[in-house]
């Protein structure tokens, strides 16, 4: 018998299972994820609008819990694709391994790996709700940008959490 399909990622917990690796598609160039990606974030206003959008880039209310762990503040910085680009190039992820990006923000860098490597899974988890929030936007402006291959690529392997990464419930269970 075969095994039971992974759990729908919601875009809030790890499933309780290990997906299965997606079907051998072939990956994204990293120029094409680029113009998708434009495309997507030019459809929510911008770059510069999502990422300074109220409790993106900074708490403007310190006075307010805006982390899943109940902190105030956390630090944000863009990480760009062509980073993300050289960082693949000199650590190449290989089919069956796992991209994850810890403090995720916008989710960009997982997105990008999910679409132009072999990753049998990226995960991006992020502490901050507004960033969180701002990338399933994303992440859904770019499934409308991409062909149906690779929106079901972004549906079987990648992993967008709301969470602390050092908090047992943010852990995949073993």
């Amino acid at each position: 018998p075969s095994p039971a399909p992974a759990p729908p990622l919601d875009g809030t917990t790890l499933p309780t299972t290990a997906a299965p690796p997606a079907p051998a598609a072939p990956p994204m160039t990293v120029h094409v994820f680029k113009k998708k990606l434009t495309k997507a974030l030019d459809a929510l206003g911008g770059r510069y609008a999502v990422e300074t959008a109220p409790g993106v880039r900074g708490n403007l209310a310190p006075e307010t819990a805006v982390c899943a762990s109940g902190q105030r503040d956390a630090h944000y910085g863009a990480v760009l694709p062509g980073l993300v680009e050289d960082i693949l190039r000199r650590a190449p992820l290989r089919a069956g391994e796992t991209f994850a990006d810890v403090g995720s923000g916008i989710g960009s860098a997982v997105l990008q790996a999910a679409l132009t490597t072999q990753c049998a899974r990226a995960t991006g988890v992020e502490v901050v709700r507004t960033r969180h929030a701002a990338a399933l936007e994303v992440r859904t402006a770019l499934a409308d940008e991409v062909d149906a291959a690779a929106r079901a690529s972004l549906e079987q392997r990648c992993a967008l959490v709301l969470g602390d990464a050092f908090s047992d419930s943010t852990r995949k269970p073993r």
